[in-house]
């Protein structure tokens, strides 16, 4: 078993509510890409502002294939419409990675009679 912390982001979308779109957050390094929908994503819409909050993270096996550093990330979705959107390509800084320090399980003792 690992103990640690695993990547968590938030990316703001301007003057769309996606709340009912279908949306993909794909996540890109080289030759590894990772594309995170459904109930992968928590997404929220601010009348007020006009804008779309998604926040997401890495499972602990996803972690461990990422890279660290820069990634390409980019934000589509359908809406209600089926009209296809989509971001331009941004960037985002993954530096925090699960921390491979074992947790040992202390064993039990049995008494003898």
């Amino acid at each position: 078993m690992y103990q640690g912390t695993t990547p968590s982001f938030e990316l703001l979308i301007a003057g769309h509510d996606l709340t009912d779109a279908a949306v993909f957050v794909t996540l890109e390094s080289g030759t590894k890409q990772l594309t995170l929908t459904g109930d992968r994503l928590e997404i929220d819409y601010d009348s007020e502002e006009d804008k779309t909050t998604i926040g997401f993270g890495f499972s602990q096996e996803e972690t461990f294939k990422l890279p660290t550093g820069t990634m390409k990330v980019q934000v589509r979705w359908v809406d209600e419409n089926d009209e296809a959107w989509a971001t331009e390509e941004g960037q985002l800084n993954v530096n925090s990675v699960l921390l491979k320090k074992v947790i040992s399980r202390a064993a039990e003792e049995t008494e003898e009679e």
